[in-house]
């Protein structure tokens, strides 16, 4: 893989790269050795899709770049397909091994003060759960930009976006799943991790609860008192004496009475704070006594259906002609959605049945953090989740039809088997998604960002990709017939065997891309740009390859290229012959 280089042209250098600098620094020798001279990165920005900084970053040496970037940064490089494999796998070593370099004890990097973590034991409070973490990842040297690229870099990549992790650490109420992804990024071991859970239900979950409470009664307080308001303060200070009693477990009293308390409070009209409050204590049922989190599901569920198809949430207009009474959002239907998403994951007990339900409107999921949720097979056809915040999250077998998830956030989210037919992903964020076989027949992915996600085996039958970002993604065995690609990148991806008949692929980048056994009859490859691309047993019969660039393209016969469509405009690799028929036809407009 090591090639012979010509000094470097004038211009402005490099920073040299610290000879101490562990794998990453190592790592980013190797990049380097396989830059041409001349080749800049302004050019390699044009090539790759990546902006300069990134690839300067690549081969800094300070971190070890994702995947994609690596690839794309050795694809501008003339790097060929065959090295592909082999450089993967130095990638990973590369990654592992600067994941094992940077781990220090407390005290962070050479030269800085020692920071001082207190005990888990010791918390009692989310303020107190908010110095703790951030004194754990200042001893470790991390900022929330170093954390969310250490997650990234691992094999597989993790999800923790730098707004989470900071709204996790500064208010100190993460979510279980972020504080997972924080106490890994930060090293510590797993036997110690225990203490810290324990602090988080501690605090987060309890004070959570009790805070909520105190909010009920203070709102409560100066009202006149009705007999029902007046029950409904009663059931507010009983459960905030029985969640001062001993933890939920199952069987006992103490549950059977939260049960009550918490139901009272869930059913309570016109009132959504005190409905809230029974949602959480619902929630510490559950954690508390997993036998019992079957039932809280299944009420917590019904909760949802049937408040959020509640005809008050959805006024008729005012037959006047004045100007409707705006929408409020519903923030017990949400609040509810995201305690289902975040329960522990236990066997024999199912997500949510939300079947039925409208998520749309006022009971809308737009905007909502659902961070590393766990919302697998959940019913969620046609809701909005417009803007939210799906990152890590586990959808495998969610039913999402139709479903308005325009510039939603799903990197490193987990969508194996998900139904997703006419959905609406504009602008969603789906980079290291894995969608294998997910079924996404029609659906809007138009300018999506899909940078290396697993998509083996999706059904994208007349699916539009126009603008999305596929660099790196892995399509094998994709259904693709009819689908519109145009001006989609797709450097590097894998495309074996995938089915683009009919296929639209105008100005398409496809540069290093393995298009072996991909089935492309009848599909338009106008101005596509396959440089290096690999079409062994590629099916281009009747294909349109009008200004289509193929230089340095492998595996093309001319056997293949005799029955596709082209014209002198069409770039053909060395050694393959230009059809007759195509040096007749004038070049397109």
């Amino acid at each position: 893989m090591t090639r012979d280089v010509a000094p470097r042209r004038p211009g402005r250098p490099e920073r040299p790269i610290d000879p101490e600098g562990g794998p990453a620094a190592a790592f980013a020798k190797r990049l380097r050795a396989q830059r041409p001279p001349g080749l800049t990165f302004d050019r390699m920005a044009r090539m790759t899709h990546y902006s300069k900084p990134t690839l300067a970053a690549a081969a800094a040496g300070r971190e070890v770049p994702t995947w994609s970037v690596a690839w794309a940064y050795l694809l501008a490089c003339g790097v060929t397909d065959e090295e592909q494999e082999a450089w993967r796998d130095e990638h990973q070593t590369a990654a592992r091994g600067h994941k094992a370099w940077v781990r220090r004890a407390p005290g962070g990097q050479p030269g800085q003060a020692q920071v001082v973590v207190p005990r888990p034991e010791d918390v009692r409070t989310p303020e107190d759960l908010a110095g703790a973490l951030d004194a754990l990842r200042r001893s470790r040297g991390l900022s929330f930009r170093d954390m969310e690229r250490r997650a990234r870099s691992w094999t597989p990549p993790r999800t923790l976006p730098i707004q989470t992790a900071h709204d996790a650490i500064s208010g100190g109420r993460p979510s279980e799943h972020t504080l997972e992804a924080i106490l890994e990024v930060c090293d510590v071991p797993e036997a110690a991790r225990r203490a810290w859970f324990a602090a988080w239900r501690r605090t987060v979950i309890q004070t959570g609860h009790d805070r909520a409470v105190v909010r009920v009664m203070r709102m409560l307080a100066p009202s006149p008192q009705s007999a029902e308001l007046d029950e409904a303060l009663k059931a507010v200070n009983s459960l905030a004496v029985l969640t001062d009693a001993e933890p939920a477990n199952t069987n006992t009293p103490h549950t059977r009475e939260l049960y009550v308390e918490a139901a009272k409070l869930l059913n309570y009209p016109d009132n959504p704070a005190i409905r809230l409050n029974g949602i959480r204590s619902l929630e510490r049922i559950a954690v508390d006594s997993p036998n019992d989190q079957h039932t809280v599901v299944e009420m917590l569920s019904a909760f949802v259906r049937s408040r959020s198809t509640d005809p008050a949430l959805r006024p008729p207009a005012p037959t006047d002609g004045t100007d409707p009474p705006p929408v409020r959002e519903a923030t017990d239907v949400r609040t509810a959605v995201q305690v289902l998403g975040r329960l522990p994951r236990l066997p024999g007990v199912p997500r949510a049945d939300l079947t039925g339900a409208d998520l749309t409107g006022a009971s809308s999921l737009a905007h909502l953090d659902l961070t590393n949720a766990d919302l697998r097979a959940v019913p969620l056809g046609r809701a909005d989740l417009t803007d939210a915040r799906l990152d890590g999250a586990t959808l495998t077998g969610a039913r999402l039809d139709e479903a308005t998830l325009d510039g939603a956030w799903l990197d490193g989210a987990t969508l194996i088997a998900a139904r997703l037919r006419r959905a609406n992903l504009i602008y969603a964020r789906l980079s290291w998604a894995n969608l294998t076989g997910a079924r996404l027949r029609e659906a809007d992915l138009t300018g999506a960002r899909l940078r290396g996600a697993t998509l083996t085996g999706a059904r994208l039958d007349k699916a539009n990709l126009t603008g999305a970002w596929m660099d790196g993604a892995t399509l094998t065995g994709a259904w693709m017939d009819g689908a519109t690609l145009d001006s989609t990148w797709l450097a590097g991806a894998n495309l074996t065997d995938t089915r683009l008949a009919g296929a639209n692929l105008t100005d398409t980048r496809l540069a290093g891309a393995n298009l072996t056994d991909a089935r492309l009859q009848g599909a338009n490859l106008t101005n596509a740009f396959l440089v290096n691309a690999r079409l062994d047993g590629a099916n281009l019969t009747d294909a349109k390859l009008t200004g289509a660039d193929l230089t340095g393209a492998t595996g093309l016969t001319q056997g293949q290229l005799d029955v596709a469509n082209g014209d002198a405009t069409t770039r053909l690799p060395a050694g393959i012959a230009r059809p007759a028929p195509w040096s007749t036809i004038p070049p397109g407009p």
